[in-house]
């Protein structure tokens, strides 16, 4: 079973378990494009009375399901899709025997790293809501697995991106337009992962049994800077660099106030302080263990991915 399998890596998930020969069931408050062998059900995961039959049916959870970007939601919702969820789902889990269970979480949970790369064992502090709440839902998940009698295991995606990722098509639309602001000197770390690879590495740790217990960092071969990141996908699509570039203060009293508005409007914010973070916040990782673990070594490099993306997209349009 994959919860949040409409979304981004969860839908990209669920299909490849499909088309290894696997038999999917994909839960979800949204529909998606899936493969034959991907039965997508469109229910929220907490609502224990529809997920248990399928719970009853299912060696093996993956757990993707997360309140992410939406400022709409509030700190509440945030807290128990992302925490106080995951108790009851893993309870529900062990009484109809299943014999993993696979938690999604994010390097969101180590805020702002000070010193770079960072590992599984670096402290965690989170900023963002999402990162505060993520680490909670982390800690939950071992207690409970523990508890309940579930092995579990914990992945730590870096930056994932693809053709059918909302926030690498909202970066190439704006570069497409011209609209790109650089915020910032762009000097701060990104660690991305193509989507492919970080789907290949959660199935390694579905089937290595010695993967049981960890928690593990998911990234690509290379850590960039964010204009570096910026600079790749403007050399593969054939973009002009960006022209304007505004200091980080100013874009984030810029951004303050576009939430503002949109909130009185009921509305997602096409920018927000959240998603600034991108311009701000090192995120570079050493990913030895994961490797070492999963024994699978992300070869996917930035400029490599960014032409699969490419492609995608032109055959799409």
């Amino acid at each position: 079973m994959v919860t949040g399998a409409a979304g981004f890596i969860g839908a990209r998930l669920g299909n490849r378990l499909a088309e290894l020969g696997h038999d999917v069931v994909g839960v979800d408050l949204s529909a998606a494009d899936r493969t034959p062998g991907f039965d997508l059900r469109r229910m929220d995961f907490r609502d224990h009375s529809a997920v248990r039959p399928l719970l009853d049916r299912s060696e093996v959870v993956f757990h993707l399901a997360a309140a992410h970007l939406d400022l709409r939601l509030s700190s509440s919702e945030y807290r128990d899709v992302n925490a106080n969820s995951l108790r009851p789902l893993l309870k529900s889990a062990a009484a109809a025997g299943v014999r993993l269970f696979l938690h999604v979480s994010s390097v969101g949970v180590y805020g702002d790293l000070g010193d770079w790369p960072a590992d599984e064992t670096s402290p965690c502090r989170p900023e963002s809501l999402y990162g505060i709440t993520k680490l909670e839902g982390e800690r939950i998940v071992a207690k409970s697995a523990s508890e309940f009698g579930i092995p579990f295991e914990i992945f730590r995606p870096a930056w994932v991106y693809g053709s059918t990722c909302p926030r690498t098509r909202k970066i190439i639309d704006a570069l497409r337009s011209g609209r790109f602001v650089m915020i910032g000197a762009g000097r701060n770390r990104r660690h991305p992962i193509f989507v492919e690879d970080a789907v290949e590495a959660m199935i390694r740790g579905m089937e290595r049994e010695e993967a049981a217990g960890e928690t593990l960092i998911l990234g690509g071969p290379e850590h960039v800077t964010s204009r570096e990141l910026i600079e790749t996908i403007c050399g593969v699509f054939g973009f002009r660099p960006p022209a304007w570039t505004v200091p980080y203060a100013a874009g984030l009293v810029a951004a303050a106030a576009v939430e503002k508005g949109f909130r009185f409007l009921g509305r997602q914010p096409p920018v927000s302080r959240r998603t600034l973070e991108f311009f701000r916040t090192d995120n570079a990782f050493d990913t030895t263990r994961a490797e070492n673990v999963l024994g699978f070594r992300p070869a996917t490099t930035l400029r490599e991915g960014m032409e699969v993306v490419h492609t995608a997209l032109n055959n799409a349009a």
